[in-house]
């Protein structure tokens, strides 16, 4: 087929004018035959006779049409004609987010906020269709007026299925792709989206990129920038737009982290973070700050994150009363060895220690629970008595909340210590293999001191780590809720 010209007829369209192109192919307005104006997108003319692209862009259009969203622009149908695939689309007169960042530089905090909720809702949407779009940037993302729609699915990967190149050829563009997409690009998930999105808010915000570089010729360029986004940490924001709060901030330099545990947990946390900054700035007034000495900070009245004030209210544990307790339990049967219900009492000792850590476990999990914990309380604590499932699940009960406690009080900046992962990880192994199989090959004698131990010891040690875990969340939570109180009154506060 030769090159598209004005005026030429595709199918039913009357092709108008070129409006842009993509990693894939052309973008045209046309007109159909009831004088509508549409978008038509096709392959690019250098790659028709690519089978692997060619896949791709029929993947594309048989994806993309499932996506029925207000903010992703819909598929209204697919042809080819003389060896030429098109996608039809609705026009948007408006321009993408590229244009817009072309004319303007830098965009005001409250329109940023406005366009990345509408575009992470759709993201968010996408991934529970389980599709990811990994090729997000701001020429995909089209404007008019206020709404903003997410557009070019091209090269985006359904979760689950097998992908159509299986080489290890970069997917994405330069400057918005994730560090895992140039490291593994095989083994990318939804995460790389919420990084992309990071980058392009980062640009709406910064008026540039969290990287840029600039080289003798695109080879140097893309180098450059891969290995940038694989080492380096952006600049910080506020250097490039002082109009940019703390916890905007932070929350930007959150979805922009090099590993992936780091990150927001999906798009819809992303976007119902910035979404509660948004509701601040639209519901209190603007005030005058006081201008911070050098080695001070300032604490703004929307600093802190509002959702903390929504999370579960745990009153604190006594560590010593559940220490105390556990170790009577522990300790009681030995003091009746030579009685007959010396086996029956020990194993209701037993019993009774692990349900009082049972307990704190469930008021621990309950403290984390802000919508992106991996579990419930009820199924952190349910599961663990389902037989043989149990030893499986007892890595989500423990490691799993160390873990999501770690990133809890990352993202809220809570003065937290950190739990120390590998003791869950330690408490674990030892009732999910080693005791289970001490069972199997060892005499009475070695599983009785086994069980001792564990009732003595090691259970006692995991109830005070839950216990101090839960106490410190609790302090740093009302430390937090001191200093959101305070800056409100006193409408910014300096701290030395």
């Amino acid at each position: 087929m030769s090159e598209l010209v004005v005026g030429q007829q595709v199918g039913s369209f009357v092709l108008a004018d070129q409006i842009g192109r993509t990693n894939m192919g052309e973008v045209w307005r046309a007109w159909d035959s009831a004088n509508q104006q549409v978008a038509l997108k096709t392959i690019a003319m250098d790659i028709r006779t690519d089978e692997m692209f060619l896949a791709r862009f029929r993947q594309e259009a048989y994806e993309h049409r499932k996506l029925r969203h207000k903010s992703i622009v819909p598929i209204y149908d697919f042809f080819a004609e003389d060896d030429c695939l098109f996608l039809v689309m609705p026009f948007i007169e408006g321009g993408s987010l590229e244009d817009l960042l072309a004319r303007e530089g830098q965009l005001p905090v409250q329109q940023a906020l406005d366009i990345s909720v509408q575009i992470l809702e759709a993201l968010d949407f996408a991934h529970q269709n389980m599709l990811i779009h990994r090729d997000v940037k701001p020429s995909n993302i089209l404007m008019d007026n206020d709404r903003a729609y997410l557009t070019d699915f091209g090269i985006a990967l359904p979760i689950g299925k097998t992908r159509l190149t299986t080489g290890a050829g970069l997917l994405g563009t330069p400057g918005y792709m994730s560090p895992e997409q140039i490291t593994t690009p095989l083994d990318v998930d939804h995460l790389t989206d919420v990084y992309s999105f990071g980058c392009v808010l980062y640009e709406m915000l910064a008026g540039r990129p969290p990287f840029v570089a600039e080289g003798m010729d695109a080879g140097d360029v893309r180098y450059r920038l891969q290995r940038q986004i694989v080492d380096d940490q952006p600049i910080r924001l506020r250097e490039f737009n002082p109009d940019v709060s703390p916890r905007l901030e932070h929350i930007i330099m959150t979805s922009l982290a090099k590993s992936r545990d780091d990150r927001f947990p999906g798009c819809g946390s992303f976007g119902r973070a910035l979404d509660s900054i948004r509701t601040d700035l639209s519901s209190s007034p603007a005030s005058i700050q006081p201008a911070s000495a050098p080695g001070q900070i300032l604490v703004e009245p929307v600093v802190v994150n509002q959702v903390e004030s929504q999370l579960p209210q745990v009153g604190r544990v006594s560590t010593a009363l559940y220490l105390t307790v556990s170790l009577v339990a522990g300790m009681l049967p030995f003091f009746f060895v030579q009685d007959r219900q010396f086996v029956l009492l020990f194993f209701l000792s037993a019993a009774l220690s692990f349900v009082l850590q049972l307990r704190v476990l469930y008021k621990c999990w309950m403290a984390i629970q802000d919508g992106n914990a991996r579990t419930t309380p009820g199924k952190a604590v349910g599961l663990l008595f389902v037989p043989f499932y149990s030893l499986f699940w007892a890595s989500q009960a423990y490691p799993g909340f160390a873990s999501d406690y770690n990133r809890l009080i990352h993202r809220r900046e809570l003065r937290c210590r950190r739990q120390p992962v590998w003791l869950y990880w330690c408490f674990y192994n030892f009732n999910c293999f080693i005791m289970p199989v001490a069972s199997l090959f060892v005499n009475f004698t070695t599983l009785s001191f086994l069980i001792a131990a564990n009732v003595l010891l090691i259970v006692p040690v995991m109830t005070g780590t839950l216990c101090t875990a839960l106490n410190r969340l609790s302090e740093a939570r009302s430390l937090r809720q001191e200093i959101t109180q305070s800056s409100d009154a006193k409408g910014g506060e300096v701290l030395a």
